[in-house]
């Protein structure tokens, strides 16, 4: 007769939840919790700096206002990359916020290059109102074109191809945000896999040549009006 195994034990057990007191998590990693209570704030002044405290303003300037949000996301992005190459089993549902921050992050990049390039060739400066990727390309790139600051097509027309296969998996920003669109359909259909690492390398490059682009624009525009000046 084989003797019955003991049933494994839980690595992490939860403990009863009381109202506006500790509850306790039973593992070696988990955090003490306390549920929101009459002391709770969200925005709580700040006595003394951590490593988490943050300035959610500083990387702000009249100059270029977009540098902050345009980085965090895609810093964001980074962050729950590595995360999921740590080990960590959540995948699956970490993919989701990763995707959003990667489209934020060239839907971003692509009105700041836009202002950017509107301001040094002289025209208004208004920031696009459309959250699609293919039109904020299209002006992008052809206010690029303009500014006569590249002659490197081949790259361009590779970033751009890149840019529509994004749009094309989300065209109005809701694809990973939402699980329902607001027509009432399901969303990401397509896209029953996702090689997450080799997607950020791609996202990379396109960073690296909107980044490229914005400094290439500065110093073409700088360039110009110190021979204007000689002259």
């Amino acid at each position: 007769m084989i003797a019955s195994m003991p049933a494994p034990q839980p690595k992490q057990v939860e403990a009863l939840i009381v109202y506006g007191e500790t509850c306790s998590m039973e593992s070696d990693e988990s955090p003490q919790r306390v549920w929101p209570n009459v002391n709770s704030d969200l925005f709580r002044e700040v006595a003394h700096q951590t490593a988490t405290t943050a300035f959610p303003l500083y990387r702000r300037s009249t100059t270029d206002p977009w540098f902050g949000h345009v980085e965090g996301f895609r810093l964001a992005a980074s962050a729950i990359l590595k995360e999921v190459e740590t080990g960590n089993p959540n995948q699956d549902s970490m993919v989701l916020p990763f995707l959003v921050c990667w489209r934020h992050y060239v839907e971003l990049h692509l009105k700041s290059l836009i202002n950017q390039v509107q301001f040094e060739l002289g025209l208004p400066v208004e920031v696009p109102k459309t959250h699609r990727l293919d039109r904020l390309w299209r002006e992008a790139a052809a206010l690029i074109d303009q500014s006569e600051a590249f002659d490197d097509d081949e790259t361009q027309g590779h970033v751009g191809r890149l840019i529509l296969q994004l749009h094309e998996m989300d065209p109005t920003g809701q694809e990973a945000r939402y699980p329902i669109n607001t027509k009432g359909s399901f969303t990401l259909e397509g896209l029953w896999s996702l090689d997450m690492r080799a997607f950020h390398n791609e996202m990379e490059g396109i960073a690296g040549y909107l980044k490229g682009s914005e400094i290439g624009i500065d110093e073409h525009f700088h360039f110009l009006r110190e021979v204007a000046e000689e002259w």
